[in-house]
């Protein structure tokens, strides 16, 4: 066995003990002493985003937990209180013919963006196209673009993923050892996301998204992203929809293949300030 097999080995060891403490099988009852004693450190398997968690019953100690942790978003979160079901279902066409080639053109560069455009809109623009070097490394690339969809009345922010298996390797060892960062919104992310995404934030493509939403203010705003462009999505989901410049009705966050990106607090912060939220994964992820 090569050298690098078993660094590798060691590494998704390291990351399913760190990050694999709770069940990813949300159809059985937690217990409110596990909340108590484990909310604020465990990790949400991705986002807690679809039909299954917002049906449920909160037990007791979240709400009492959710005023502490969430206090900066006031979540209405009260004891016994089931969460409003979502108003919106799941639209598959709406994931394959949009999200997800939106989510595939942002591996490309800026020629290849416009063709993956041309195949998906008729009626677009290609705003900006904003890269960085991902937490300085120069051999990986973390990258975003913003376009606009003036048929389908929306504005598109679509993050690139981990694009090389030595990229995957040291995102899941930095996920691992790496301490969480508290966001605004309230609860902690992973700072390997957290110190990409102001990265790409410091290089203008937030604000680039900002200022199309004052100039189109009926258009809706198309968030996407695959893998580690999933989380980068969420974050910046969750900075727009609090600034309060869109309503959360007009925004649609929709990623494929995204990985633990926060802990619990920051996933039922999400839940409350984005009303449209899905996450895609395989079947067996």
């Amino acid at each position: 066995m090569s050298a690098f097999l078993i660094y590798f080995l060691i590494i998704i060891n390291i990351y399913l003990i760190n990050c694999s403490k709770i069940s990813s099988n949300y159809s059985t009852k937690i217990s409110s002493e596990h909340f108590e004693n484990n909310f604020e450190d465990d990790f949400s398997p991705s986002l807690l985003y679809d039909a299954r968690i917002n049906s449920k019953i909160l037990f007791n100690k979240l709400g009492e937990i959710s005023k502490k942790k969430i206090g900066k978003i006031k979540p209405q979160i009260n004891k016994q209180t089931t969460v409003k079901l979502k108003a919106y279902q799941f639209n598959s066409d709406l994931t394959k013919d949009k999200f997800f080639p939106l989510s595939a053109a942002a591996y490309g560069n800026e020629e290849n963006i416009r063709k993956c455009l041309n195949k998906t809109f008729i009626n677009y623009e290609l705003i900006n196209v904003t890269k960085v070097y991902c937490n300085g490394h120069e051999s990986q690339i973390c990258s975003g673009f913003v376009a606009l969809s003036h048929d389908d009345k929306a504005i598109i922010l679509s993050f690139r993923g981990t694009n090389s298996f030595t990229q995957l390797l040291l995102e899941s060892s930095e996920i691992a050892c790496k301490s969480q960062t508290e966001v605004n919104i309230g609860g902690k992310v992973a700072t390997y996301f957290t110190e990409i995404y102001e990265q790409l934030k410091a290089e203008g493509i937030i604000n680039c998204v900002i200022n199309l939403i004052k100039i189109y203010a009926d258009y809706e705003l198309w968030v996407t992203g695959h893998s580690l462009g999933g989380a980068l999505a969420s974050l910046a989901a969750a900075e727009i929809a609090s600034s309060g410049l869109i309503i959360a009705q007009n925004i649609k966050l929709l990623t494929l293949g995204q990985p633990r990106t926060g802990n619990w607090v920051w996933a039922a912060a999400m839940d409350q300030i984005v009303d449209f939220i899905f996450l895609i994964l395989r079947e067996k992820s």
